[in-house]
């Protein structure tokens, strides 16, 4: 049952994506380089920064309590 699930999760991930890439005018190829090697990696560093930048200030202010 699970399989089943991801296959279909996968088949409509890529349902999207080929319906993204005639809406934008791009190729299928082109959205998935866009998605998970421009915009997820930067994604996860800029939150990785700014939690980073949020614990920091978060004991900051718990040591002048």
């Amino acid at each position: 049952m699970y399989d089943q699930i991801m296959i279909e999760v996968c088949n409509w991930c890529i349902r999207f994506l080929y319906k993204a890439s005639d809406y934008l005018g791009m190729s299928y190829e082109e959205i998935n380089v866009w998605l998970f090697i421009i915009i997820q990696p930067g994604l996860i560093i800029y939150f990785f920064l700014s939690s980073s930048k949020w614990k920091k200030r978060y004991l900051k202010l718990q040591m002048n309590r």
